[in-house]
């Protein structure tokens, strides 16, 4: 009995490992329909498994928890270091670009579940810009602080002195 138990587990195991290292994981997790945000219409979700940050006033339905920064570059710049810092990190699938606003599937490391990030950056006077970012899980309740860790990596970065 414990040898057929420790040989289900192992081929279980070893079944695991081949899905999580293929494509076909990801199609078994996917990320479905992808829908752009609209921040000024924006409603959040009853789940707790998202973050949101806005600049001042740019999210006008929804309370965001956190205010984004301001940055001392043009928008076209603070989206080209953002995305280069995304692409940078992997697990990052690109589904919309235009240039002003951004789509993103992120997979998390281990497991590849997928959180999808809408991005919209704001052009500010003076040559300053500034984001709004909401980044939410597909599956489950919460994410743990998945996606705030993200996020707050993120602006981090963006902040730090080049």
């Amino acid at each position: 009995m414990i040898l057929k138990t420790t040989i289900f587990s192992l081929a279980a195991l070893a079944l695991l490992f081949i899905l999580r290292f293929t494509p076909l994981w990801d199609s078994i997790l996917s990320s479905g329909s992808f829908k752009s945000v609209d921040f000024n219409t924006l409603s959040l979700p009853k789940k707790r498994n998202w973050i949101l940050v806005c600049p001042e006033g740019f999210c006008p339905l929804a309370n965001s928890p956190r205010t984004a920064p301001v940055f001392d570059r043009q928008s076209t710049q603070l989206a080209d270091q953002l995305k280069e810092i995304i692409l940078s990190e992997g697990n990052a699938t690109v589904r919309d670009d235009t240039g002003v606003t951004l789509d993103v599937v992120i997979r998390t490391p281990i497991l590849r579940w997928p959180d999808l990030v809408s991005i919209s950056y704001v052009e500010l006077p003076d040559n300053q810009s500034s984001l709004a970012i909401f980044s939410r899980s597909i599956y489950g309740r919460s994410d743990l602080g998945a996606n705030k860790a993200r996020i707050k990596r993120w602006l981090e970065k963006l902040e730090a002195p080049k």
